[in-house]
This record gives structure tokens, sequence and C-alpha cells, in this order.
């Protein structure tokens, strides 16, 4: 019985043992696994942060580019629409009746003599039977004319376009805040 008695003691010691290291690895297990997800909420909190940073970070990004389209569209809207008066304009001079051309062109000529000696007149071919008294050179414009001294190195330039362009320049602040300004 002695035997028996050795044995079951081994036996016991060596459950306890078992028990004792079964118990010290569940501790260890459960102390690694709240680590981990002690770490994995830590990581989840800063993934968090970086991707809600990020989203905020498109979202300003879509919302510039989105008021710089905005903005970009009504720009082209109003050039679009003040080209398109000038246009109109342009359209208007060009089928003026003749007793108003003739006026204009008489007005331009006395202004042009004012400011330089005129050798040449240019102007285009329905303008042409209002000026008398220079040579005159016929010139693809639209109207109005553009003065020149005999050695040609002084011009004065009264076409219509170059007014339009002038008063186009001159008007577009005035344009853009009479019509586009709230």
């Amino acid at each position: 019985m002695g035997l028996e008695r050795v044995k079951g003691k081994v036996l016991e010691e060596a459950k306890l043992k078992a028990k004792s290291r079964l118990d010290s690895a569940n501790t260890e297990s459960k102390n690694i696994l709240q680590s981990f997800s002690k770490q994995a909420r830590e990581k989840e909190t800063i993934f968090r942060k970086k991707l809600d940073s990020e989203v905020e970070s498109i979202k300003r990004r879509e919302d510039a580019a989105a008021k710089l389209e905005s903005k970009k569209l009504t720009l082209a809207f109003r050039k679009e629409f003040v080209d398109e008066t000038f246009s109109i304009a342009r359209e208007k001079l060009s089928q003026l009746p003749d007793s108003e051309r003739a006026s204009h062109i008489k007005k331009m000529l006395e202004k042009a003599k004012s400011e330089i000696d005129i050798a040449i007149v240019h102007c285009n071919k329905k303008d042409r039977k209002f000026v008398s008294g220079y040579k005159v050179k016929e010139t693809d414009i639209l109207g109005g004319i553009i003065a020149e001294s005999a050695n040609g190195t002084l011009r004065v330039d009264y076409s219509y376009e170059t007014l339009l362009n002038q008063l186009k320049g001159s008007l577009l602040p005035k344009l853009n805040k009479v019509l586009f300004e709230k």
C-alpha cells in the first residue's frame, strides 16, 4: 500500500501542478487578451481619428472645388452676357443710317485734326463717301476712322471697334455692379 500512497501523492501533486500551471496559463492568456483588446481599442481610436480627419479634409476640398466651379460658371455667364451685349452694340453700329454715320465721321475728323496733322484717313467702304480733303484708304473696320500723319508715325484710332473696346474696359466694373450685384 505504500506504493499506492506514493503514487496517489505523486498524482495529487501532478494534478495540483497542472491545475496551477493551467490557472497561470489562463491568467496569462486573459492578461494577453486584455492587453491586445486595449491595444486594438487604442489603434481603432487612432484610426477613427485619422479617418474622421481625412473625411473632413475631403469634404473641405470638395466644398472648395464646388465653390470654385460655381464662381467660374458665374464669371463665364457674366462675361458671355457682357460680350453678347457689346456684340449687339456692334451690330447696331453697323446698321446706323448714313446721316448718323456722316455726323460721327465729321466729329471724329474734327477731334483727330485737333490731335495730329491728318494726311491719310482709314475708313470702311461705307464711310468713305463722308471723308473729303484727305487721302482715303479703305480698311476693314466696322465704322469710324483711323487718322494718320503724312509720315505714318502718328495715328489716332476712332474706329467703332476701338471706341467700343475702350468703353467696355472703362464700363466693365460699373456694368458688373449694376447688372450682377444685389
